[in-house]
């Protein structure tokens, strides 16, 4: 398999736009980093551009990984987080 994208922090979930692009919601860069979960879009050469940054992200166990955003949902042009 090819590597389409890096750069990502820790993706929980994809979908794709009606238009190719691909929404990843990404749960954050690490425990110490809170309000580092954000959404990114990426086209189809594999470039990411961030849609929304800063959402919540926090530790959710002992090794301190981090729960961030973890649901899309595209109903038209409205992007439910």
């Amino acid at each position: 398999q090819d590597v389409v994208i890096s750069d990502l922090h820790r993706p929980s979930k994809v979908i794709r736009t009606p238009r190719g692009n691909l929404l990843v919601a990404e749960v954050g860069t690490s425990a110490s980093a809170p309000n580092s979960g954000r959404v990114s879009i990426v086209d189809e050469k594999g470039q990411r551009r961030t849609l929304i940054d800063g959402l919540p992200s926090a530790p959710t166990n002992a090794a301190n990984t981090p729960s961030g955003p973890s649901g899309l949902y595209l109903a038209g042009r409205t992007l439910y987080v």
